[in-house]
């Protein structure tokens, strides 16, 4: 990880490390289990990608040749609002990140987190720049983070995560051509033999808002995010009972991360 020295404003902004070591021991063993248990899950379904990838294809016949590239994305910033609740939907997306190859991973407070557990978060997955600012100093930083990179050898874009619609409006507004990927409130169903971890459910997406599902044979045309329990519903990923306090972020893949590029040129 290189050093990254901002402003005098920005720097002033950043947040102490012992109040991420306080949030840790505040957040309590039981919550820390349920983060420690994503980061392992989200590790186990996406292995690391490649931080660098070239390939090149000749078709002699037509008269082409490609290469396309692809290297990670420099750095990805995290913006929390007073939006930001699950403390491991924070994990799973921050995982992603590092499992990508992402050098320099940022954390920026643009309001009160309601939660101690996500700073426990930026403090278990080792997110060492953390920063508390105005939305519109945010979109001052953005800029100034873009320039720093660039001048420091940094090819290609980086990424924005925001959690909440205000946090994606602040990150359109700091660099519109970056893409920005926004975490979604996710639709829960929950099967009769996950009910008794129900509670669990609801205290790892606080803002979500859990479906009972019947244990009847017949699938239910409901799209969810996620299932939990045994039985037949409309979901990509279903994840057993004991898995309740954990997340894997399904909807964001390893390729978010990449900067791709494609060569077209003629073999004559």
């Amino acid at each position: 990880m290189r050093e990254l020295l901002f402003s005098p404003t920005v720097e002033a902004a950043r947040l102490p490390d012992n109040e991420m070591g306080d949030a840790y021991e505040t957040t309590g063993p039981k919550r820390r289990a349920w983060i420690k248990t994503t980061l392992a899950l989200v590790q186990a379904f996406h292995p690391a990608s490649p931080f660098r990838e070239e390939r090149r294809i000749e078709n002699p016949a037509a008269g082409f040749s490609f290469t396309s590239r692809s290297c990670v994305a420099p750095w990805a910033v995290f913006l929390l609002g007073s939006e930001c609740v699950s403390s491991v939907r924070l994990a799973a997306t921050i995982m992603n990140a590092r499992l990508a190859g992402i050098e320099d991973i940022l954390a920026v407070c643009t309001g009160e987190l309601q939660d101690p557990a996500l700073l426990a978060v930026l403090e278990l997955t080792g997110v060492e720049h953390v920063f508390a600012l105005s939305p519109a100093h945010t979109a001052d930083f953005l800029k100034e983070l873009d320039a720093l990179t660039r001048a420091d050898g940094s090819q290609g874009t980086g990424r924005l995560l925001s959690f909440g619609e205000s946090q994606y409006a602040i990150a359109c507004a700091g660099l519109p051509a970056v893409p920005v990927w926004l975490d979604p409130i996710p639709r829960i169903g929950v099967f009769p033999n996950a009910q008794d971890k129900l509670e669990r459910i609801v205290q790892a997406h606080p803002d979500a808002s859990p479906v009972s599902l019947s244990d009847t044979k017949e699938i239910c045309q409901e799209p969810f995010d996620v299932v939990y329990g045994t039985g037949t519903a409309n979901s990509s990923l279903h994840l057993a009972s004991n898995l309740a306090g954990a997340w894997i972020c399904p909807n964001l893949e390893p390729a978010f991360f990449m900067n791709r590029e494609l060569d077209v040129s003629t073999t004559a």
